[in-house]
C-alpha cells in the first residue's frame, strides 16, 4: 500500500547529527518533504509505531519538524478531500487505554515500560506520546478529592505535605485503607492552604475524628486555628522518631568532634614539658582523652549505622 523508510547504510557522520540534536535542512528536496510527510501520514493512519523516529534519522531533520508539516498536510487533506476514513479501531482504543491504566495503576509501570509491554504483545496506540495523552486524560478524570452524595463519613485524616519539583503537593489520606481523601498542588504550605483543604473534605461529607501530622509549622497552626479544642492532633510516629533519632545523632557528633579535639591539644602539650613529673602527668592526661575519643566516635558510628538501617526498612 505504501513503502517503509528504506533501509541505506547510514552515513559516517551519524553521530554528529541523531539523537536530540539534528541540522536544519534548506537544502532538502521538495520530493524528500512529500515523501517525508507521505509516510508519516500512513504511519499515522494504520499505527505503525517508529515511523517518525525512523524517518528523522534518515533524513536527518527533526521529530518536530515531521509534525509540524504533517499538521499542515493533515489540513491540506481535509480541505481537498474531507476527513480521512480511520479503521475501525474503537475496540482497539478500548484495549489499548485499558492495558495503559492497568499497567500504571497495578503493575506501577513508567511510561517507557508501559510503552515497550504494549508494543511486544503487539497492541495499537503504544507510542510515548499517545500513552502520555491517555495518562493525562485519565488522571484529569479522576477529581482531587473523595467525594460522598448521601453519606457522611467519619475518619482519621493523616495529612502531609509531598514536594514535586519543588511546587507542595497537601495530601490527606486514611491510615486504615490508605485511601487518598485528597490530593492537590499549592503556591504554599501555610496554614491557610491547610485550613482549606480539611474544610473542603468536610463540605464533601467526610468528617476529621482525629488528625495525625508531622510537626510542620503550617500543619500545626492550621490545626490550632480550625480544630484546637475539637479534634486531638498526634504527632506521627515516623517524623516523631525520626526527629529525636536526628537530634541524638547530632549531638553525639558534636561529642565525637569536641574528643578528637581534647586529643589533640593533649597530645600537643606533652612536647612542651620540661620535666619527668610533668611528662608523666601530661602523657596520662592524653591517653585518658585518647580513651574518651576512640568511645565517642565509636558510639557516633555505631547509632549512625542503626539510624541509617531505621532509614532503608
Amino acid at each position: 500500500m505504501f513503502s517503509l523508510v528504506p533501509q541505506v547504510p547510514v552515513p559516517d557522520n551519524a553521530s554528529n547529527i541523531f539523537g536530540n540534536k539534528f541540522l536544519r535542512r534548506p537544502e532538502l528536496a521538495t520530493f524528500d518533504r512529500l515523501q517525508i510527510v507521505y509516510e508519516a501520514y500512513c504511519a499515522k493512519i494504520f499505527g505503525l509505531w517508529g515511523t517518525v523516529t525512523a524517518l528523522s534519522k534518515y533524513y536527518n531533520v527533526s521529530r518536530t519538524f515531521i509534525y509540524d508539516t504533517l499538521a499542515v498536510f493533515e489540513e491540506i487533506v481535509e480541505l481537498a478531500l474531507g476527513p480521512p476514513v480511520q479503521p475501525a479501531d474503537t475496540e482497539n482504543k478500548r484495549e489499548a487505554v485499558e492495558m495503559i491504566a492497568s499497567l500504571r495503576l497495578e503493575g506501577k509501570c513508567g511510561i517507557g515500560s508501559i510503552v515497550a509491554i504494549m508494543n511486544r504483545i503487539g497492541l495499537r496506540f503504544s507510542s510515548q506520546g499517545t500513552v502520555s495523552t491517555y495518562l493525562n486524560h485519565i488522571g484529569s478524570l479522576v477529581p482531587p478529592e473523595l467525594r460522598l452524595e448521601d453519606n457522611d463519613l467519619r475518619v482519621v485524616f493523616l495529612s502531609d505535605e509531598i514536594f514535586s519539583g519543588g511546587v507542595p503537593i497537601l495530601i490527606t489520606v486514611d491510615p486504615i485503607s490508605s485511601a487518598i481523601l485528597k490530593i492537590e498542588l499549592a503556591e504554599k504550605r501555610r496554614a491557610e492552604e491547610w485550613k482549606k483543604h480539611w474544610i473542603c473534605l468536610e463540605n464533601n461529607g467526610i468528617e476529621a475524628i482525629y488528625l495525625v501530622t508531622d510537626e510542620g509549622s503550617g500543619l500545626c497552626a492550621a490545626h490550632d486555628e480550625l480544630f484546637s479544642g475539637v479534634i486531638m492532633r498526634q504527632p506521627d510516629t515516623f517524623h516523631a522518631v525520626a526527629y529525636r533519632l536526628g537530634s541524638r545523632l547530632e549531638q553525639l557528633e558534636k561529642s565525637a568532634y569536641k574528643a578528637i579535639t581534647e586529643e589533640y591539644n593533649r597530645e600537643g602539650k606533652i612536647a612542651s614539658a620540661r620535666t619527668k613529673a610533668v611528662i608523666r602527668k601530661r602523657t596520662e592526661l592524653y591517653e585518658k582523652a585518647r580513651s574518651e575519643a576512640r568511645k565517642a566516635v565509636a558510639l557516633y558510628d555505631n547509632f549512625f549505622i542503626y539510624t541509617d538501617v531505621l532509614s532503608m526498612n
